[in-house]
């Protein structure tokens, strides 16, 4: 069983960061077309509800304290990433550079998924990174 929630945490964190990535794809597309930000928008929220199962992932892997840290500290990051619109103007101002962080963090916890996720199970995490 870990096995298989260590696949589904490193498959959810690759496709987050996927969405990252789309979501400037996205937010390019309102700026520069008549296509509004509805698809910025919505793939938002889809991803920030997709991302809540990425902690549970996590402990149901047996990750390591790191790993489960980093993944709830990706979900938090990501839902404070929707909020900041929603803000005022001098927050809200945040949310394309906070986006850059986002994928920083995604990149990390890949990263750290992949490890885990080719090692056997019951073998030791991977070493921390300095």
């Amino acid at each position: 069983m870990a096995g298989v929630s260590r696949r589904a945490h490193l498959l959810l964190a690759a496709a987050f960061t996927v969405v990252v990535v789309v979501q400037f794809f996205l937010a390019g597309m309102a700026l520069f077309t008549a296509e509004g930000w509805h698809a910025h928008v919505d793939t938002g929220y889809f991803a920030g509800l997709g991302l809540l199962a990425l902690p549970l992932l996590a402990l149901a892997a047996r990750l390591p304290l790191l790993d489960l840290f980093l993944s709830v500290s990706l979900t938090l990051a990501a839902w404070l990433q929707i909020l900041l619109p929603q803000t005022t103007p001098w927050l809200a101002a945040f949310h394309p550079v906070w986006a850059l962080a986002l994928l920083g963090l995604s990149l990390a916890v890949v990263r750290r998924a992949a490890l885990s996720a080719r090692r056997p199970a019951g073998t030791a995490p991977p070493p921390s990174s300095p």
